[in-house]
């Protein structure tokens, strides 16, 4: 039953972010990946876990163990939640799991939380 009150109905344009961006990157034809503020990974679509985590290895298990990429990533992240007017950074040329890759590190506000969006190309 729907509630009475319409400011307490849910709208389509309501639906959660986070839900719609774990079902693009779901099927996306690169690697990608969520994070929350506190740096915990959210989802990985599969292509992130064929790329570059084994079965045994988480993606924070993974991330700790690139030093090089996880102090870049993590500047580059706050640089994203830092600049109110371009939410999306380019990293050019990071080589992870014997190739180059260009990393999109884009910030996206769901409700009241920032989450932050890696896609590699």
């Amino acid at each position: 039953m729907y509630p009475m009150d319409r400011i307490q109905q849910k709208h389509a344009r309501q639906i959660d972010l986070l839900e719609n961006l774990t079902a693009v990157i779901q099927d996306y034809p690169n690697p990608a990946c969520i994070r929350d503020e506190t740096g915990k990974f959210i989802f990985c679509n599969t292509l992130f876990h064929e790329s570059f985590l084994t079965q045994d290895q988480s993606a924070e298990k993974w991330l700790l163990s690139q030093r090089d990429f996880c102090e870049l990533i993590s500047v580059t992240e706050m640089e994203a939640y830092r600049n109110e007017h371009t939410h999306l950074n380019l990293v050019e040329d990071v080589f992870i799991q014997n190739r180059f890759w260009t990393i999109s590190v884009q910030s996206f506000l769901n409700g009241h939380r920032n989450i932050i969006l890696w896609q590699f190309y």
